[in-house]
């Protein structure tokens, strides 16, 4: 199934024109609030969050910065404005540091937007790739050039990657999570293996989107 992503409205579309949602268009429509103490309920709040805004500025870096890293990890120089320097410094230390990306043989799949015939809902992993070391090790990557990285929901995200993943490309194999987060010359790094509950509260959360639509 070929899927389609509008870079301006971030919406994917199916090769018969079927619209699908994403996950930042899931998390973005779904809300909740806080029940204080004295049994008051508080504002409704997205649960995407602000990491998930779409604030043009912020937009901006985090299109040339994606677009930077994908040409990087296929062993393509490219330009980059100067002001994304100390964030590139950051994303040349992680790499040193994870050596087994750039060296990795199989082919690497980058910003490849893929859809769960399964569940209904499509999404974009930065990057993805078998390992080559004979373990049969799938490694999902997202990037994150925000200010803060929201755990929860990022493991959320990497999961319903590796749905993504495993439904299309690598049926059966066992998926290794990274969340990304870089910032002026250095990251932040968490990984995931395993971890159903990522999974199930993320399908919990698609489900109440489906339901409301």
């Amino acid at each position: 199934m070929i899927v389609a992503l509008d870079p301006e409205t971030h919406r994917y579309s199916l090769s018969n024109g079927l619209v699908v949602p994403g996950f930042s268009e899931v998390m973005a429509s779904v809300a909740t609030r806080e029940r204080y103490e004295n049994g008051e309920y508080g504002p409704w709040n997205s649960l995407g969050g602000s990491e998930f805004c779409d604030y043009a500025v912020a937009k901006a870096f985090g299109h040339a910065f994606h677009a930077y890293a994908g040409f990087t990890v296929q062993g393509i120089e490219c330009d980059y404005d100067p002001q994304m320097e100390p964030w590139v410094r950051g994303f040349k230390k992680y790499l040193e540091d994870n050596p087994y990306i750039l060296a990795n043989e199989n082919p690497k799949f980058v910003e490849r937007s893929l859809y769960s015939k399964k569940y209904g809902y499509a999404g974009t992993p930065d990057l993805y790739f078998l390992m080559n070391n004979g373990k049969g090790l799938v490694h999902v990557f997202d990037w994150k050039s925000t200010t803060t990285m929201q755990k929860k929901k990022v493991r959320m995200q990497t999961a319903a990657y590796e749905q993504l993943v495993t439904e299309n490309v690598y049926l059966g194999k066992r998926v290794v999570r990274h969340a990304v987060r870089f910032f002026e010359d250095g990251y932040q790094e968490e990984v995931r293996k395993g971890h159903p509950e990522d999974w199930y509260s993320w399908l919990a959360i698609l489900n109440t989107y489906k339901s409301a639509a």
